[in-house]
């Protein structure tokens, strides 16, 4: 017999490599997707079977089947979503179950690839009708919505914006933050901080800003809440020795390295004036100066090393791994895709690197 072709009273064997494989066409996806046919429908079977691979942050577009579609996931982290409901995260060994003309997407999550079986049936030749695309706003609703505050995503905006320079959208995220009930020193601090990483002159620039956005709001009769201020250092304590317990904590272990040994005058910096002198100020706790940390980072080129260092401060600092992930899906919105997905990219391997997912 043929080795394809299905028989009623033989056993039959589609051999691996023999299957036909290739990228989701663009129409039907989005992102990195791979699609492997197992095996097409014929007159034994009325529904046929493929293995779909997502790499991080890919998924389908909206879609529906005429007599439903079954996934079996075999790897890696997903999202499925029918229209009007919530997107439910699913993991290896979950089954799911679309019915017939339900609209829908599945993928890969934002951090982590996601591959699955589709038993997908098949009547009168079609297997699914396509629609319009899942956006970006719908993909990272999950994260954007539940887990970021709006103040906290005004933050990030503030944070971003600050780092690359983009003055006239740092005065929209001013604006928006003091809507949002974010105090006079509270964006202070998120501005002072971000000189450590982004450089006085854009500090600088910002804080400028922030001065011309205030008088504005004034001639337009608002007066923002100006905040608690900044605390002293303990009196017990040096700035380095304060800054040696706010980083460990953040870290958490002593930091050491034959980098600072090379430059001992660069650990003495970080540990008393960046964690001591800054971080030591109060203000803001310090999930939200890791939030400010992570957002600068992440709008910046050439600095993975330590983008990853500081999502697990953030970690450590108690943010959520879906408010690191809310982080970024700021950062898509605020500057594009390309630095969100270098940033989906890092926290993927951080999590995978220490076993968190």
């Amino acid at each position: 017999m043929n080795s394809w072709k299905e028989q009623e009273d033989f056993i039959t064997i589609i051999r691996n490599g023999s299957q036909e494989q290739f990228k989701g066409p663009q129409e039907w996806f989005t992102g990195d997707v791979i699609v492997k046919n197992l095996f097409s429908e014929n007159a034994l079977h009325t529904y046929s079977g493929s293995l779909v691979t997502f790499q991080a942050g890919a998924r389908t577009a909206w879609h529906t089947h005429p007599i439903g579609q079954r996934l079996i996931i075999t790897e890696g982290v997903g999202w499925v979503q029918q229209w009007g409901e919530p997107i439910e995260e699913v993991r290896e060994g979950d089954v799911v179950w679309f019915p017939a003309g339900v609209k829908h997407w599945h993928g890969a999550t934002p951090t982590s690839s996601m591959t699955h079986i589709a038993l997908s049936g098949v009547f009168e030749g079609n297997v699914a009708e396509w629609m319009e695309k899942v956006s970006d706003e719908q993909y990272n609703k999950k994260n954007k919505k539940q887990a970021l505050t709006v103040k906290q995503e005004n933050i990030v905006s503030i944070a971003v914006f600050t780092t690359i320079g983009d003055l006239s959208k740092l005065g929209i995220a001013l604006n928006n933050g003091l809507d949002s009930s974010l105090t006079i020193n509270e964006i202070k601090e998120i501005i002072i901080q971000l000189y450590a990483y982004s450089g006085f002159p854009r500090s600088l620039n910002a804080l400028t800003t922030f001065m011309e956005v205030l008088e504005d709001r004034k001639t337009k009769g608002i007066y923002d809440e100006l905040g608690k201020e900044a605390n002293s250092l303990p009196a017990d304590k040096s700035n380095i020795e304060l800054g040696t317990e706010i980083q460990t904590k953040l870290v958490g272990s002593p930091v050491s390295g034959k980098l600072y040994e090379f430059a001992p005058v660069m650990d003495e910096f970080l540990k008393g004036h960046l964690f001591g002198d800054i971080f030591g100020r109060g203000v803001l706790d310090y999930q939200t100066r890791e939030m400010v940390t992570i957002g600068a980072l992440a709008s910046m080129d050439g600095v993975d090393s330590q983008l990853m260092s500081h999502y697990l401060m953030g970690l450590n600092a108690g943010l959520t791994q879906d408010q690191i992930i809310g982080i970024i899906s700021v950062l898509e919105h605020e500057i594009g895709h390309e630095k969100a997905q270098n940033a989906y990219r890092l926290l993927n391997e951080t999590l995978i690197d220490k076993n968190l997912i």
